[in-house]
This record gives structure tokens, sequence and C-alpha cells, in this order.
């Protein structure tokens, strides 16, 4: 069962008396006692999040990630980076989620934009308790946090708050966000052909822990769903043998697991073709 971020925001809110919220019009949450609404004004939510903050608060701002990144950018940089103020941003229904409210609506390109809010730590939770944990995460920060939350799903490949985790020697699938329940399933339908891979799942995107990564001897395949800038932020981070495959639901129907299996599969073969024999 998917659950709305916003009732995971507002139970957290509710169990920690030094937070407050802050939204943007969207909200569907339950009734809080700490909660101020500003309606369409993304960057009013910032600005108001940055002197509550300053004056010893703990705001949470929750609204539509498309339009925090874009029509409150500038307060972001300003009022919250540059100072270092302790505000934690969730910015929800990122990725593909509003694709179909067409291109005013949908930013597959959010990385690129959140690369420029340094330093700021990004966290991408997955499922509901990821949502959560990564607030407590946050709360016990003393920077600037944004959670970029997409598709929240209960998924055996939950995201963890913190570095990449690999397991295995083995070609190594790495995601985040709304990719991971199709690169999951990639990685089964791997399996049942007798390919073997790894998948990493990115909980933290910046700062950005590569060690895990630069460990392993084997090809990293970047599987960039809704998300494009993940390979450059990961190739920046290791030396090891790196193939990106990017997908974009606003490119019509079609299937990420397959064309991501097809991917993942071509890659290997190429790999194997250039060793030594």
């Amino acid at each position: 069962m998917n659950q709305m971020p916003d009732d995971i925001v507002a139970a957290f809110v509710d169990a920690n008396r030094q937070t407050i919220l802050v939204s943007c019009d969207s909200y569907t949450g339950p009734a809080l006692s700490r909660h101020l609404d500003v309606g369409i004004r993304e960057m009013t939510a910032v600005s108001t999040a940055a002197g509550l903050a300053a004056m010893g608060c703990r705001p949470i701002v929750l609204g539509l990630n498309t339009f925090l990144l874009t029509r409150a950018l500038g307060q972001l940089r300003q009022d919250v980076v540059h100072n270092r103020l302790p505000v934690i941003v969730v910015g929800k229904a990122s990725g593909g989620l509003l694709r179909a409210m067409g291109p005013s609506h949908f930013l597959p390109d959010d990385l690129l934009l959140l690369r420029s809010l340094q330093p700021m730590d990004v966290l991408c939770p997955t499922s509901p308790a990821g949502l959560f944990a990564c607030l407590g995460d946050a709360l016990a920060r003393t920077t600037p946090t944004y959670l970029r939350v997409g598709q929240l799903t209960d998924t055996s490949a939950a995201a963890e708050t913190g570095p990449v985790r690999v397991t295995k020697p083995v070609a190594t699938l790495v995601t985040a966000g709304d990719g991971v329940a199709a690169a999951d399933a990639a990685k089964s339908r791997l399996r049942d052909v007798g390919v073997e891979v790894n998948l990493a799942v990115v909980g933290q995107l910046m700062p950005f822990d590569a060690t895990a990564l630069n460990s392993q001897d084997s090809i990293i395949i970047v599987f960039e769903c809704d998300l494009i800038g993940l390979g450059d932020l990961i190739a920046r981070c290791t030396e090891r043998p790196i193939a990106i495959f990017t997908w974009l639901s606003t490119e019509g129907p079609g299937n990420p697991v397959a064309a991501l299996t097809i991917f993942v599969l071509q890659a290997l073969s190429r790999r194997r073709g250039q060793e030594p024999r």
C-alpha cells in the first residue's frame, strides 16, 4: 500500500515538538498545531522557513519538487544554503509522478539544480519507512537538508540514509528514486538468465560516498530513471568503468524493465569483449 508523503511528514512533525511544518498549497495530510500553509508561494515558504530556523526552530518545508527547485531556487540558495540554516526541505512528486500534467510539472534534471545548492545534503528515500528515517537523519544534522521524494513503495531494495552499500564483487547496477522498482525487477530477470548483478540504491545523493563502488572490480551500470545527472555524479567519484542508461517516462509507452535488462546484457558483453584474452 502506498502512503502519501504528507501523512508521513505530518506524523514526524507531530512526534517531534521542535519541528514546524511549512507547506505550499498541495498539503493533504491531517491538521497539525504546528503548521503554516502559505498557499502557492514556494518562495514565501522557503524564506519563512529560513526565518524560523534563524530563530532556533526546526522548520520542514513540504511542497512539489518541481516548483521548489524552480520557483524558489534563489531563496534556497540565498536564504537557506548560504546561511547554513538547518532547514529540512521535502520535495515530493519528483521524477515522473506528475508527467501527465505536462512539461510544466516534469523535472527530470532536478539533480543538476540540487548540485548547485551546496553545501546542502540531498537524501532520496524510496519507501515510507525510509522517508521517516531520512527525516530523523535530517533533524539530527545542523546543516540544510533536501529530501527528494518520488513514488514511495515498500520494496525489498529500500534506500539507505547513508552511503551506497555493495555486497558482491560483480557488475553493480546503481539507481535512486523512481528507478529502484524497475532495477530490482531487472535484477530478477537477469538472474533468470544466469547473470548475477548487485543492486546498489543511492539513499544520499549529496555528498556522494563512492567508497563501496570504488572497492569493486566490476563495471558500474547507472540507471537514470527520470533523474538526469546521476551517472555524471557517480562518474566524477569513481575510476571504475561506467555505463549509463537514461529512461524518461515522457518519451512514450515502453517497458523500462525490459529495456534496462537488455542494456545490462549489452554492457556486460562489451565489457567481456574488451578484456584481454
